[in-house]
């Protein structure tokens, strides 16, 4: 992908095992999805840990922002993540690396997946 390019669709399961769609946000809401390779990683926790008290900044009030975390784990283990850490927003789960791929983050190193 390229600036400028149109988003690819997406349709993932959330920590709740809801499916999120991109379709369903665009032309309606701005989407800022966080790529990062592994749930309860210490990087990837200090930067969700990080993230979280500023998420309210931009998605608060009538902001028509929403934020994702995208990465391959499961639903499970984003639903155990994010409680663990009071993540504030939705993590999403692209076990068959379809949309990492498609965004251009797959890595193709197992287990992290996601640059």
């Amino acid at each position: 992908m390229t600036i400028g390019d149109q988003a690819p669709e997406f349709e993932l399961m959330n920590q709740n095992k809801t499916k999120v769609k991109l379709s369903d946000y665009r032309g309606k809401k701005k989407l800022i999805l966080l790529f990062y390779p592994m749930d309860f990683s210490p990087v990837c926790t200090e930067e969700h840990c990080s993230f979280g008290p500023q998420i309210e900044n931009i998605t608060g009030g009538d902001s028509d922002t929403v934020v994702f975390g995208v990465n391959c784990d499961h639903p499970f283990c984003h639903e155990a993540f994010r409680k663990q850490y009071g993540i504030p927003y939705d993590l999403l789960s692209d076990t068959n690396r379809k949309m990492v791929k498609a965004y251009g983050m797959f890595s193709g190193e197992e287990p992290f997946n996601c640059a």
